[in-house]
């Protein structure tokens, strides 16, 4: 049964550092001005990057251009995005969480200070 809880739990917190994948679901608040009120909604799976636990209501992580990029789009829209991190271990769980998305270059990010050590390593492909 979902709880619903105003912060990131200690628990909720250690699952969504050893995720080896998230998803994200965001939208352009522009397009919610729509003649039926509507928008798509762009759900992108993340792994390239781990998801960085800031503090209680905050999360951050490294974003990769990829297949049009929607999700920075949105992003820097200030749209709303919906974060999932789920476990299929012997404790399955299922994270979801909801807030606004913002999209920032690496020098104005909170992960600014960390990055050298934060930063995927590059496999060099054949």
């Amino acid at each position: 049964m979902a709880i619903l809880l105003d912060h990131i739990t200690d628990e909720q917190a250690d699952l969504i550092r050893s995720a080896h994948v998230f998803f994200v679901a965001s939208a352009d608040p522009a397009l919610a001005e729509g003649p039926d009120g509507q928008g798509a909604v762009n759900l992108s799976p993340k792994g390239a990057a781990d998801l960085h636990v800031i503090d209680r209501n905050t999360l951050a992580y490294f974003d990769y251009a990829g297949s049009g990029n929607e999700t920075a789009r949105h992003g820097m829209a200030g749209g709303p995005v919906t974060v999932m991190v789920t476990s299929f271990d012997e404790d399955a769980a299922i994270v979801r969480l909801y807030g606004r998305a913002s999209a920032r270059p690496l020098e104005e990010s909170v992960l600014a200070a960390h990055a050298e050590e934060l930063r995927a390593v590059e496999t060099p492909t054949p």
